[in-house]
């Protein structure tokens, strides 16, 4: 989320997309700031998501952010979850809340997500998602190829900064055996 300053919200039980949560509530937290928000000039983890019960629903964190007083916001989303927008529990109210902000993971290229988007939507829609595209440095890693990596025992440390690595194995997150030196 990005409105007075960046925050990071760690999903309690993601609802929206198909996601497997691999780690439980406790250290997400931390997890997200092991990630460098120190790196990004006034972020801030919140935790409005881990402080209530119940599956964690954008548009629910989205209302309790603006009546805490948050706003303007952006939604930072990968394509692969602009594209299963529409799917989301209330679209339409959470770009009223948070305009998304698009940012595309290799290989798939603007043309490809609008190609993408044109099979659920019309000229108009896919026009108006193809100007919420943010133009980032990004990587072509996924977390769940993280993951599968870890699983294996495969070195991870050309996919993940080494704070994000370092919290992983003294925490033993997404079952990888906790590295005693590290605890």
């Amino acid at each position: 989320l990005m409105g007075r300053h960046p925050d990071l919200c760690p999903w309690a039980q993601p609802t929206e997309g198909a996601w497997e949560v691999t780690a439980s509530p406790g250290p997400r937290p931390a997890s997200a700031n092991a990630g460098g928000p120190e790196d990004v000039p006034g972020a801030e983890i919140s935790t409005v998501e881990l402080d209530r019960d119940g599956p964690s629903w954008t548009i629910d964190t989205l209302e309790i952010l603006r009546a805490a007083g948050h706003g303007p916001m952006r939604l930072l989303v990968g394509g692969d979850q602009a594209l299963a927008f529409h799917n989301w529990r209330s679209p339409d109210r959470i770009i009223e809340l948070a305009e998304p902000a698009v940012v595309l993971r290799p290989p798939m290229s603007a043309d490809d997500f609008a190609e993408a988007l044109a099979e659920h939507h019309d000229a108009d829609a896919v026009a108006a998602w193809r100007i919420r595209l943010v133009d980032v440095p990004t990587m072509d890693v996924s977390a769940s190829a993280v993951r599968a990596r870890l699983d294996t025992g495969d070195d991870v440390s050309d996919m993940v900064n080494a704070r994000v690595l370092d919290h992983i194995l003294r925490h033993g997150l997404y079952g990888v055996t906790v590295i005693p030196e590290r605890a």
